[in-house]
Order: structure tokens, then C-alpha cells, then sequence
């Protein structure tokens, strides 16, 4: 009897030790896949890798952007940097946010400039801990949507310049496009038109858990319980804020951009398989797109992977030497029909 009790203790201790093993080892790892995404400056202005230094058009390559008015806002005590693009007598105004480790004047100014030529004024801003932007890094993803609420409210009441604000729309590119969607929960002055969105999560913590995914692999799935206690203590009740329940909230019509091979923000995380299609949502699945540049034309991106696979087999220095700006351009055009059937959906009554 008393030998079965020693097994009885041993086996429970061994189990106890389990348990705690699992709890705080996994608690601390997620706190730790969180601070190193997200605990320091997101981007700096110029941080590009070296492929796309060389062959990435950014603000500076379109015309169009040469002009703007350049403000600050504050968000959450820090000093947000914000850029204006007028277009004479416009249609509305699009307000766009970035991607995480970018910045507004980043390779998604071809989507700005996109948007400027079809007739409407741009504000585009760098958001917290990134570009020209105050910070040190963000407690969640969620900061962004109080950032793009931050720049609503600067526009509001900036609306002797920025007048007409009867036609806003907003648009956003990865976190910027659930920044964009999830700032729909706010309550503004003036009802929001319609949201583009490309290649956006849902929440905070479905792509926390995605992102440790690429990190931990199916580590990440089996310490979910504790990952979700680390990023409760982190960012509270707004790892659920929804990007997803934002539009839905707003009853804003919505064009849902996404690569079929995005493996930074998966399906089963996104934006897209957040919202059915309908009268309101339109959705355009991208086959053979990842995450980045989804907005690019088939010949683009056609062009892009030739250059990539050139500048892994031959180098740096001889792939500089060979680089020319036809090639350049080749490699970033914007798939115009794609932008104007977006636009048509969202400016249909």
C-alpha cells in the first residue's frame, strides 16, 4: 500500500512539474515571440533589404507624390508624421497605413500614387515606432487601429485645409489594412465610404499566433492556451479587437485584397475569411500571390521573380551592373484593372 502511494506521488509530482513546465515555459516563450516582434522601433525610413533597395520603386519614384504637406498628430503620447497629397477638386479622401516594418513612403506608395491618380487626395502617416514616427515599439497591433483613429480625429479637426471630408475612405496594407478596418469601431464625425484592403488580418492575436507559427511551428498551437494568457497581459481585451467586426459594425462597403500563398498572414488568420462575401464585401483572391506587393500586375511579379532568382545566382555587384530602369519598372507596375475594379465597387451607390 504504501509503496503504491510513493508511485502515487511520484507520478503526480512528475505531472504537476509537467503542468508548470507547460504554463509558465510557455507563457514566457510567447512573451518573448511578442517583445521580439514587436518591443522596438518597427522601421526606419530607407529600411529596405538589399534586393529591394536595388530594384523597389518607393515615394520618391512617382511623380505624382513629389507634393505634399507634411504634419505631426499625436497617438497615444507619441508624435505621429503625416503626410497630405491634394488633388484638385477630388473625388474623397483615402486615408492609408502601412505595413508592419514599413513606412508610408515604402514600396506601398505605389498604391498611393495609384489612388491619386484616380481622382482623390491621399493622408498617409507613419505609424507608431516606425518611419519619422515617435516610439519604441508597441504593447499589440491593435495601437495601430488607435493610430488611425488618431489621424481621423487630426483631420477632423483640420477640416478648413483638408475640406470636403464627405467622401473619406480608407485603405491599409497588411497592419495597416486591419489598422484601417479595426478603427471602424471608433465613432467618427463623418460615416467612412468604403475600406481597401490589402492583405490584412483580423485580430491581434489569431496573427500573433500565425507569426509564432512561422517562428515555432506547431510549438505555437500546442502552447495556444498560454500564448493567449501572455498576449492578454500584454495587450488586454485588444487582442480581440476585429478588423473584421469593425466593417461589419460600420456597415462600410469593403474590397478584400489577399494572396492565395500569403504565409504571413495565413487564410485561417486574414481579413478575407473574416468577412462572406456580399452586397457590401468584395472579395479577390490572388492565386499564386504571397504576402507582399499584392497589388502588383501578373507581368510584374513575373518580372520581380526573374530578378530575385538573378540576384541569388549572380550577386549583388553583378546584378547592380546588369540592372536597368526599364527592368525596374517592369518589376513594379501596379495592376491598374485591379485598383479601378476595387474602386468602382466602392464608389457604386
Amino acid at each position: 500500500m504504501k509503496r503504491k502511494k510513493r508511485v502515487i506521488i511520484v507520478v503526480s509530482s512528475i505531472v504537476a512539474s509537467l503542468c508548470l513546465v507547460y504554463f509558465l515555459g510557455g507563457y514566457v516563450a510567447a512573451l518573448c515571440v511578442q517583445n521580439a516582434l514587436l518591443g522596438k522601433r518597427q522601421s526606419e525610413v530607407g529600411d529596405l533589404s538589399q534586393f529591394c533597395s536595388l530594384v523597389d520603386k518607393t515615394r520618391d519614384d512617382y511623380p505624382s507624390l513629389k507634393a505634399r504637406k507634411e504634419v505631426t498628430f499625436s497617438s497615444s503620447g507619441q508624435e505621429l508624421q503625416g503626410y497630405f497629397y491634394q488633388y484638385p477638386d477630388p473625388k474623397g479622401t483615402f486615408v492609408f497605413a502601412h505595413g508592419l516594418k514599413g513606412y508610408a513612403d515604402d514600396q506601398s506608395a505605389a498604391v498611393q500614387d495609384a489612388l491619386y491618380r484616380s481622382g482623390y487626395s491621399v493622408f498617409a502617416f507613419d505609424l507608431s515606432s516606425s518611419g519619422r514616427s515617435q516610439g519604441n515599439g508597441i504593447s499589440s497591433l491593435a495601437q495601430g487601429a488607435y493610430d488611425v483613429k488618431a489621424a481621423m480625429e487630426y483631420l477632423f479637426s483640420e477640416n478648413d485645409f483638408y475640406a470636403p471630408l464627405s467622401d473619406l475612405y480608407l485603405c491599409g496594407y497588411s497592419w495597416g489594412a486591419y489598422s484601417v478596418s479595426a478603427s471602424l469601431r471608433f465613432a467618427y464625425p463623418s460615416p467612412i465610404k468604403g475600406i481597401l484592403s490589402f492583405s490584412g488580418f483580423d485580430t491581434p492575436q489569431g496573427e500573433m499566433l500565425a507569426l509564432a507559427r512561422n517562428y515555432v511551428g506547431g510549438l505555437a498551437d500546442f502552447t495556444s492556451l498560454t500564448f493567449e494568457w501572455a498576449m492578454n497581459t500584454k495587450a488586454g481585451q485588444d487582442r480581440l479587437l476585429s478588423a473584421g467586426e469593425g466593417i461589419s459594425s460600420a456597415h462600410v462597403k469593403a474590397v478584400l485584397i489577399h494572396g492565395e500563398e500569403d504565409r504571413t498572414v495565413p487564410l485561417s488568420a486574414s481579413l478575407y475569411q473574416a468577412l462572406p462575401e456580399s452586397g457590401t464585401v468584395k472579395k479577390i483572391l490572388r492565386p499564386g500571390y504571397s504576402h507582399s506587393l499584392p497589388w502588383l500586375s501578373l507581368e510584374a511579379k513575373a518580372a520581380r521573380e526573374e530578378l530575385q532568382e538573378a540576384f541569388s545566382s549572380e550577386g549583388e555587384e553583378a546584378f547592380r551592373a546588369k540592372l536597368s530602369q526599364e527592368g525596374i519598372d517592369a518589376a513594379n507596375r501596379i495592376d491598374e484593372a485591379l485598383i479601378q475594379e476595387a474602386l468602382v465597387f466602392l464608389e457604386e451607390e
